[in-house]
C-alpha cells in the first residue's frame, strides 16, 4: 500500500508541473554542508542538495473572485552522510485550500503547528476546517503521518521510533526504511489575535493514536495554552501544556502517565537603525517522578540546540539571544543557550554519554551570518561549540563544533 501510494506521489511530483495549463512555476535549489564533530563523531562532513519544484494556482468562483488556491512542492535530494550516499524524492506541501464565506477547507499534506509550535510541528496528510468569527478563529483537523518521509517530520514517541528513524534509507527495504512511524493526529484549536485589544490567544486539544505495528504503543492527548501581550517595544509570551498518556507494552497493564511542560519569553525590540532584537526564552518539558508523573513526551521532535539536539522531553532549556539586520541584504545573529536534565531516569538522544547523578549538561554558542547579494540567492552561515564540561552530567567530555554553509537559490 506504501509503495503504492508513494509512487503515485512521485508521478505527480514528475508531471504535473508539466501538465498544467496556468499558474505560477518556481525552482528552488538548496545546498548545505556542515564540519565538526557532533554527536560524538569526529571530524564529520555532511551533505544535502534538494531541488524543489513549485507549482500554485489560484482558484475562482463564476464570478471570477478568488476562494481557493492549490500549491505544490517536491524534493528531489541527494544526502552525503557517514561516507554514505543516498537518493531522497519527496511530496512536499501540497494542498487545496478553498473558502466558503467564514469556512475555510484545506487538504492534501499540509502544514501545521500548535500553539508552542513543539508539541506537533511539521507537515502530514489530511483535512483541516476553519471558521472565523468576531470570537476567533476556530479549526478542526485530522492527519496521518504513515506515508511522510521519515526524515523530514521527526516522529521519536518510542524507542522503536527511535530504531526505525535511525535506519539508513534502503531501496531494497523500501517501505521499512522510508516512511515515518504511523500516527493518526487529531487537533481542536482556537486563536483570538487581540482580546480587550491587547492580549493575543492561542489554545488547543490535540491527541495522537499509534497505529504502528510495534510492540511498544503510546497514546498521548495535550491541552495547550499561549498568551502574548505586547508592552511597547517588548513582547512577553507565555504558555503551557498538560500531556495525558497511555503506554502499554505486549501484553502488559495499561500505564497511564501526566506530564506538563512550559514555556517563556520576552522579545526586545531595540531602537537602532539596525534593525535588532535581543530575547530570553526558557523552555520546560517535565521529567519523570513517579508512575504517574512522567515526562512530557511531544509529538514530533524539536530541539533549541544547533550542535547540542537533544530530543525535548525531560529537559529544561533557556536561551539568550540577539540578532540584527545592517541592511537589506545583510543579517546577523548570536545566541548562547544552557541546557539541564530534568530527571535520571528518562532516556533522550544525548550526543554525549553522561553520568547518572548529573543534572547539568552545559552550554552552547552560535553565531550566523546571513547575506542575500540578489534576491534569488541567499548564503547562511553558522557556526559554533557545545561545552559539556561547563555542567556535571558530563564533565569529561570534549568540545562538540560544527561548522554550516547554506546556499539558496530560487527561480521564479
Amino acid at each position: 500500500m506504501k509503495k503504492t501510494c508513494f509512487a503515485i506521489f512521485l508521478t505527480i511530483l514528475i508531471f504535473l508541473p508539466f501538465s498544467a495549463k496556468a499558474g505560477d512555476f518556481g525552482l528552488l535549489l538548496n545546498q548545505n554542508v556542515s564540519y565538526g564533530n557532533v554527536a560524538s563523531v569526529s571530524d564529520e562532513l555532511n551533505y544535502t542538495a534538494n531541488l524543489l519544484p513549485r507549482y500554485s494556482f489560484l482558484i475562482k468562483d463564476g464570478n471570477d473572485a478568488i476562494i481557493g488556491n492549490f500549491v505544490f512542492n517536491a524534493g528531489l535530494g541527494i544526502e552525503y552522510k557517514r561516507e554514505r550516499f543516498n537518493f531522497i524524492p519527496e511530496l512536499l506541501h501540497t494542498e487545496f485550500a478553498v473558502r466558503f464565506g467564514a469556512f475555510g477547507l484545506n487538504t492534501g499534506r499540509m502544514p501545521y503547528s500548535d500553539p508552542l509550535s513543539y508539541i506537533v510541528e511539521g507537515l502530514f496528510d489530511g483535512a483541516r476546517i476553519t471558521h472565523s468569527s468576531s470570537l476567533g478563529s476556530f479549526g478542526f483537523g485530522a492527519w496521518y503521518t504513515g506515508f511522510l518521509y521519515k526524515g523530514f517530520n521527526s516522529i521519536d514517541i518510542t524507542e522503536e521510533d527511535r530504531t526505525k528513524n535511525a535506519q539508513w534509507l534502503n531501496y531494497n527495504y523500501f517501505s521499512e526504511t522510508y516512511f515515518a512511524p504511523a500516527r493518526l493526529i487529531a487537533s481542536f484549536d482556537w486563536e483570538h489575535p487581540s482580546i480587550a485589544e491587547l492580549i493575543k490567544l492561542k489554545a488547543a486539544i490535540i491527541g495522537q493514536i499509534d497505529l504502528s505495528d510495534h510492540e511498544e504503543k503510546l497514546h498521548s492527548q495535550y491541552l495547550i495554552i499561549k498568551a502574548g501581550l505586547p508592552l511597547g517595544r517588548f513582547l512577553l509570551e507565555a504558555g503551557g501544556s498538560i500531556q495525558l498518556s497511555q503506554e502499554q507494552l505486549n501484553d502488559d497493564p495499561l500505564q497511564i502517565s501526566l506530564a506538563f511542560a512550559g514555556e517563556l519569553g520576552l522579545v526586545w525590540y531595540m531602537s537602532t537603525e539596525f534593525n535588532s532584537r535581543l530575547s530570553f526564552s526558557g523552555f520546560l518539558a517535565g521529567g519523570r517522578t513517579s508512575n504517574f508523573m512522567g515526562e512530557f513526551i511531544p509529538v514530533t521532535s524539536k530541539s533549541y540546540g544547533q550542535i547540542f539536539e537533544p530530543k525535548m522531553s525531560a529537559i529544561t532549556a533557556l536561551r539568550l539571544n540577539y540578532s540584527a539586520r545592517a541592511t537589506e541584504a545583510f543579517g546577523a545573529g548570536i545566541s548562547a543557550s544552557y541546557f539541564i536534565r530534568n530527571d535520571l531516569i528518562s532516556s533522550n538522544n544525548y550526543s554525549i554519554g553522561y553520568k547518572e547523578n548529573g543534572y547539568f549538561l552545559g552550554p552552547e554558542i552560535y553565531a550566523r551570518v546571513i547575506w542575500s547579494p540578489f534576491s534569488d540567492l541567499q548564503l547562511n552561515l553558522g557556526g559554533g561549540v557545545y561545552l559539556p564540561f561547563l555542567g556535571d552530567a558530563a564533565p569529561d567530555a570534549g568540545i562538540l563544533w560544527n561548522i554550516n554553509l547554506m546556499a539558496v537559490f530560487s527561480i521564479h
